[in-house]
């Protein structure tokens, strides 16, 4: 299982984004880069096309009489991102 995300808040977002982090491969302090920095300096958000994706959960609900195919039940969930 893949370690918990840190959870940034939206009002913190766009400082989050265009200052470096510690251990972050974008920061400028050599002893909290863990590679080789060859990333682009940070960009506003504002910089930053707003991008949609829709994607489905789906799940079969069981028949409720024998002999009856099971119903699958899908609902959009939407997330937001930026590129």
């Amino acid at each position: 299982m893949s370690p918990p995300l840190h959870l940034i808040p939206v009002s913190e977002l766009e400082q989050h984004v265009t200052s470096p982090q510690p251990n972050s491969p974008f920061s400028t302090n050599p002893s909290q880069r863990t590679r080789k920095n060859n990333a682009p300096p940070p960009r506003a958000l504002t910089d930053c096309a707003l991008k949609e994706l829709t994607q489905y959960k789906c799940n079969a609900e069981k028949p409720k009489r024998r002999g009856e195919k099971p119903i699958v039940r899908c609902e959009p969930v939407v997330r937001l991102f930026r590129e």
